[in-house]
């Protein structure tokens, strides 16, 4: 309910902007330009600045953000095996998007009950709110003594007789119920109050007339009656202060401390005097910021779980030997499944690209120089044609393949069916793999022996080409093949429609001489 009165909301069906700027002055539309730039601006250089100045006078170098790399830190891509394997994985089992969007509202919620802005704010009311704890005694300030919120201390006279009851403690209401606007597309009118004062029953205190529809009626639904709590504006500053500096401590808590922490951790690795990448650093400090949170969070759980298996398994032997069989298969299916998607799979992707692509492009273009086959720059290649290739699958959500990989891990990442995975993907990849190695191979070691016996110097020259060459043909039979069945298709739809349009025209025409004869002798 709390809002800036000069922002509009833009789902606002009495909002017309082209309206506003042809009825409105120039000076009202400069006036309103320049009080939003300015509250703008001063939320920018105080919120975001403050943060930003705090940081670099109180860590010293943090500050700018070294994101560009000319060159690798490591010979070993690790990085890449980490943005393509582990951080999907750890987004979508753990949804930070949703752990913080709970964060901000426990906060939110905290704040408001602090400051008594419960029912402003949300739909909520708390009767603890609407007053405040009078203690008498120091025992009860230092106990924190609470009264009964359910029956409270209600105007002077009733406080006047319980300071003659010589009561230790009682709740006190105070504040005042107002009508409210229910939503940001309430528009009040230029020199009306906003807030409208009104008894517990919703009853004016005013003694105006309380019409029931229009401004602040009393069934409009437009207007809310909410509570509001003694020094209401400086509630308000002090909820939005208290939001700021929680949205600056977290953004500091979830960007700041995990980027150092990765600097040092990659500094300590690196030998090189250019700076470290931030973004490694980042993703290195936020994977041990959120391990250590775990941990932290779910050790006394973990240990209890261990703890209560621990004693039925010492209780039942042969379940135990079970139990430790099945986590031991498990594990061992597990690192089958990712030794084949890390290791075996592109490093096959590799070995075609290098047979069929690389080397006969380096024989063609590179001037008699020898090849090198970087084995560590093609296995990191080979991941990504690994994850072009899944999301090309999926592309075709009906096809075996995609029906295969779906199958695999049915019932989740962390439990693959192997024996699946062997029979439906990794031998017939493999099997792929060595038709498409051997088949050139064969095809040049026949056209060496038979047309370039003699020619020794282009011999080696023939089974690079072998590769290549040998997809053109495959591609073009293939190609050739597609023609003449789409031909076909062609050949079989236009003799359909001649023939159904010849068969329509001659049963038009039997049954239009047909009838010519039936009329004529009816007619006879």
């Amino acid at each position: 309910m709390f809002t800036l009165d000069f922002i509009r909301d833009p789902d606002d069906p009495t909002f017309h902007p082209i309206r506003d700027v042809l009825e409105r002055s120039i000076t009202t539309q400069l006036r309103k330009i320049g009080f939003s730039a300015l509250v703008y601006g001063a939320l920018v250089i105080v919120c975001l600045g403050g943060v930003v100045w705090g940081l670099h006078f109180a860590l010293d170098g943090v500050l700018p953000i070294h994101w560009s790399a000319s060159a690798p830190m490591l010979e070993f891509p690790v990085d890449l095996l980490f943005y393509n394997f582990v951080l999907p994985v750890v987004i979508q089992s753990f949804k930070p998007s949703d752990g913080l969007h709970d964060l901000y509202n426990w906060w939110f919620h905290k704040c408001a009950h602090y400051l008594r802005l419960s029912n402003f704010f949300f739909p909520e009311r708390h009767l603890e709110e609407e007053g405040y704890h009078v203690r008498k005694t120091w025992w009860g300030v230092l106990s924190r003594s609470k009264g009964d919120w359910e029956h409270p201390v209600i105007g002077r006279d009733q406080q006047a007789a319980a300071e003659r009851e010589n009561i230790d403690v009682y709740f006190l209401r105070d504040g005042r119920y107002v009508r409210a606007p229910g939503s940001d597309q309430v528009r009040i009118p230029k020199g009306n109050r906003v807030f409208l004062e009104v008894t517990e029953d919703n009853e004016r205190v005013d003694g105006k007339p309380d019409p029931a529809d229009g401004l602040h009626g009393r069934s409009s639904n437009m207007f809310t009656k909410v509570y509001i709590p003694p020094s209401f504006r400086t509630r308000i500053a002090a909820f939005i202060l208290l939001i700021w500096l929680f949205a600056a401590t977290t953004g500091v808590g979830i960007t700041i401390i995990p980027l150092v922490i990765g600097r040092k951790i990659i500094g300590s690795y690196s030998s090189t005097l250019a700076p470290v990448n931030d973004v490694y650093a980042f993703s290195s400090g936020l994977c041990m910021v959120g391990a250590l949170t775990y941990l932290a969070y779910y050790s006394s759980a973990a240990l209890e779980s261990v703890r209560e298996h621990t004693g039925a398994y010492l209780r039942s032997p042969r379940q135990a030997a079970q139990t430790s069989l099945g986590l031991v298969m498990h594990a061992a299916r597990l690192l089958y499944i990712v030794h084949v998607a890390i290791i075996i799979l592109p490093s096959l992707f590799a070995l075609l690209t290098e047979l069929y692509i690389l080397i006969p492009a380096h024989t063609l273009f590179g001037d008699g120089e020898s090849h090198v086959v970087h084995v560590v720059q093609d296995w990191a290649l080979g991941v990504l044609y690994v994850q072009m290739a899944i999301k090309l699958t999926f592309w075709q959500p009906h096809s075996w393949v995609a029906a295969a990989v779906n199958s695999v891990f049915q019932d989740g990442w962390l439990r693959p069916n192997a024996s699946l995975a062997t029979r439906a993907l990794v031998l017939p990849i493999m099997l792929f793999t060595t038709i498409a190695v051997t088949l050139p191979l064969s095809f040049g070691f026949i056209v060496r022996w038979t047309i370039f016996y003699s020619h020794t110097g282009v011999q080696p020259n023939i089974y690079r080409y072998a590769y290549p060459i040998t997809l053109l043909t495959v591609l073009s039979v293939w190609m050739v093949h597609l023609l003449l069945r789409r031909v076909a298709v062609w050949r079989t739809n236009i003799r359909d429609e001649v023939y159904l349009i010849g068969e329509r025209l001659h049963n038009f025409s039997e049954k239009r001489a047909r009838d010519v004869g039936v009329s004529r002798v009816m007619t006879g």
